[in-house]
């Protein structure tokens, strides 16, 4: 018994503390070579809560040459008191297979206290062209006939309900029409209907193209880019006849996305061939005149464009010469400037955090990977602890860790540091420069 009140009390801590949802989707899991899939992933978390850490644009960059980024789309809304966080990857995948999403993680923060969500084998599966079953697709596609849900009748008043899901069988994509049809006298009057914002809390991404509404007909036109039978949310309306409410409820309205149609279904464009029209005969030196002329001019205007490109190339390394010094002269000098930047000076936290870790994650990259520069903070621990003690030693590690840490917390979470430790941050910095030698680039290699 007290196991389970303690559970119940957890679970009611863990959700007042943390009121966040993450949902990803993969869609499809199977296709086609030379379609494309969708990674989605949709966040929302209250106003007091704080988004640490999402995943990066460049999240497949690394994953696979296999895998060409088509589009990425990022959309963030607020509404009332919470955030809907939406993005995707469109994928198109150029060989046959099973391709594996990155391992990613998204870090929310509230109270000063973090929590991660760890998103690991998430996968899809390529196959050939014409593999798929066609009976999985065969699916007509009419308009959908009326639903007739009601009709209230009294012995002098009649009013009828109609539903429409139009058509109830689309691809990804593609518009759909939920309308809603009504006919009521004159003396009732309609007190309830379903607002514009009836899809805004659905689980599957969706958008809104169009709302309409007047005294017998109210649609929304949406367009669904998640794969699967969808529902249209339940909602009431309610009418006043004879001084009575009459209620009706509409729920179990589906509609069917796919991410193919079958051939049948396919409309058919006719192209027409279309001859050209011949030009008359020109005299034939004339054509190799205006030919030389062309390719003459052509000539000096790209010789002329080499040469002004050369000339700015020049007066711009003239003007931002090349600092041949070593690495930690130079990155001791970076620290040493920002104790003099206004932010440092005027205890502006977030923006000085923001300069001193661009600079310390510019440091790393120069000093063991390009690739830091890019990477997230957990990324970057994770990088540097392949590393032999001998290359980065364990202290100067933990350093850099609290260090990047920190950096986040202020700069995200808002978190103020005390002031032993924002005095002392700079010269932090500069130990762990003058504490990882120079090294080879045999010697940086992980083990």
């Amino acid at each position: 018994m007290y196991k389970r009140l303690f559970l119940v009390i957890l679970l009611i801590t863990t959700t007042t503390l943390f009121a966040e949802s993450v949902t990803v989707l993969v869609t499809p899991n199977i296709m086609e070579i030379g379609n494309t899939v969708r990674y989605s992933v949709t966040l929302r978390y209250l106003s007091s809560t704080k988004l640490i850490s999402i995943p990066a644009k460049s999240l497949f960059n690394a994953s696979s040459t296999n895998m060409q980024l088509i589009d990425y789309r990022f959309n963030k809304v607020f509404d009332k008191n919470h955030y809907t966080v939406r993005f995707y990857y469109d994928l198109k995948p150029l060989k046959v297979g099973i391709y594996k999403i990155p391992t990613h993680t998204i870090i929310f923060s509230k109270n000063k206290a973090l929590k991660h969500h760890k998103f690991t084998n998430q996968h899809f599966e390529v196959i050939p062209k014409k593999s798929l079953p066609e009976a999985s697709l065969d699916t007509q596609i009419p308009a959908q006939t009326p639903t007739q849900l009601s009709t209230l009748s009294t012995h002098k008043t009649s009013l009828s309900l109609q539903v429409m899901i139009t058509p109830n069988t689309v691809t990804v994509g593609d518009p759909i029409r939920y309308s809603i049809s009504l006919t009521y006298p004159k003396k009732s009057k309609l007190i309830e209907l379903p607002p514009k914002t009836l899809f805004n809390d659905v689980s599957y991404d969706m958008s809104l193209i169009e709302y309409h509404l007047d005294k017998e007909t109210l649609y929304y036109d949406v367009m669904v880019f998640e794969t699967g039978t969808h529902r249209i949310p339940t909602h009431t309306i309610t009418f006043s006849i004879e001084s009575t409410l009459k209620k009706q409820v509409i729920s179990d309205q589906t509609f069917t996305v796919v991410s193919v149609l079958p051939s049948t279904q396919k409309t058919s464009l006719l192209i027409k061939d279309i001859t050209p029209l011949l030009l008359p005969p020109a005299p034939v030196k004339i054509i190799v005149t205006l030919l030389l002329v062309g390719g003459l001019v052509l000539l000096l205007s790209g010789g002329a464009i080499l040469y002004f490109l050369k000339q700015r190339t020049r007066a711009t390394s003239s003007t931002h010469p090349r600092d041949d010094r070593p690495i930690d002269i130079r990155y001791i000098e970076k620290f040493t400037q920002l104790k003099e930047s206004e932010h440092y000076l005027n205890k502006n936290y977030a923006p000085f955090y923001s300069d001193l870790i661009k600079t310390l994650r510019h440091y790393l990259s120069e000093r063991y990977v390009p690739i830091i520069r890019e990477s997230t903070t957990s990324e970057i621990r994770h990088l540097l602890s392949q590393y032999k003690s001998e290359t980065i030693p364990k202290p100067t590690l933990t350093q850099i860790k609290a260090v990047l840490d920190f950096g986040v917390l202020v700069k995200f979470a808002r978190i103020e540091p005390d002031d032993a430790d924002y005095n002392t941050i700079i010269d932090t910095c500069i130990t762990i420069v003058k504490q990882t030698p120079i090294i080879s680039i045999v010697e940086a290699d992980p083990q």
